[in-house]
């Protein structure tokens, strides 16, 4: 019995790796939770759901608008070439005012569009969106505080076990996916290990066919841009969703090395990324958010055993920087 349990529980949470993969993409949270599949499913068993070591990362770390209105959207049929630039139409590094728009002509030539971030259009707001960051980037000094929490859940599984649903929900997930809280400085966009702030700041890429809806308002000096991507499917086979690939963390599953599991289906949804950033009046970040919600279901193909799961759960980052 011991032995079947302990099988199943980590055919299981190579399945739910697999899942949750856009999760478990980022770093060390993807060598956790695949160790512990191959080693310490009896352990977890055992033990109590995890202990922290995250130094204050509160539960919930979701900061994003939950007042964005999707519908609210232009279709996406009148976005710009997706193979465009997305910069290519706004102000350079996503000035907020006092700057010419190069000419961007999407506003219909108006002079206040052009100098009012509340009044830009989608593919404006997704430009300064990505800007912001580019200049924050490029800033001669920056720290940047970076929180991220995983939540996730099995929700089905074949063989039908609530024994083993117990034991990933409740301990193994838990001590794996569970919130990190970690800081970096930079000096010219580089870290004294040589890291490039580009690479540790929220991707920039996003192009407007990808985003469903795009708000602009304006906070005291301040610019608050909020952004929902459509919604986009991955498969094993196709396993890289376009746009979540150009602003958040969705995972390439064959880079998942499982040993000898195989993972034979792996069903992932994103129902919608939500981008947030709080831009100053100097064009760059005070502070960012992405909530990646997504459900998966899978397949592995241990020996004999082909366990099926399903789940859904969430990756958010919250960032802040300071100058």
């Amino acid at each position: 019995m011991k032995e079947t349990i302990i099988k199943s529980v980590t055919a299981v949470l190579c399945v739910v790796a697999i899942c949750v993969s856009s999760v478990l993409a980022i770093g060390k949270y993807g060598d956790a939770m695949i160790e512990s599949a191959k080693h310490t499913p009896a352990a977890a068993a055992s033990t109590s759901g995890g202990s922290s070591t995250t130094g204050g990362s509160t539960s919930d770390g979701t900061a994003v608008d939950p007042s964005a209105t999707p519908d609210a959207s232009t279709p996406d049929a009148s976005a710009s070439d997706p193979s465009a630039t997305p910069d290519a139409s706004t102000p350079d590094s996503g000035s907020s005012a006092g700057t010419s728009t190069g000419g961007s002509t999407s506003t219909g030539g108006s002079s206040a569009a052009a100098t009012d971030p509340t009044k830009y259009s989608k593919e404006q707001i997704v430009a300064y969106y990505n800007n912001a960051i580019k200049a924050t980037a490029k800033a001669p000094k920056l720290s940047v505080t970076k929180k991220e929490v995983i939540s996730i859940e099995v929700d089905t599984m074949k063989p039908d076990s609530d024994l083993i649903m117990n034991i990933v929900n409740n301990n193994v997930l838990k001590k794996y996916a569970k919130p990190s809280t970690y800081s970096m400085s930079f000096v010219n966009g580089v870290s004294s290990d040589k890291t490039k702030a580009i690479d540790y700041l929220p991707k920039s890429q996003l192009q407007a066919a990808g985003a469903k809806s795009a708000t602009i308002t304006k906070s005291g000096s301040n610019y608050v841009v909020t952004i929902v991507t459509v919604a986009e499917k991955a498969t094993l086979q196709n396993p890289k969703p376009k746009y979540a690939s150009q602003c958040a963390a969705p995972l390439d599953i064959g880079n998942v090395d499982l040993g000898p599991i195989a993972i034979t289906r792996a069903d992932i949804e994103y129902p919608g990324i939500t981008l947030k950033a709080t831009v100053g009046a100097n064009g760059m970040l005070v502070n960012s958010s992405i909530d990646q919600p997504l459900k998966g279901a899978g397949t592995a193909d241990v020996k004999v055993y082909k366990p099926e799961a399903t789940c859904h759960g969430a990756w958010t980052q919250q960032n802040t920087y300071k100058y």
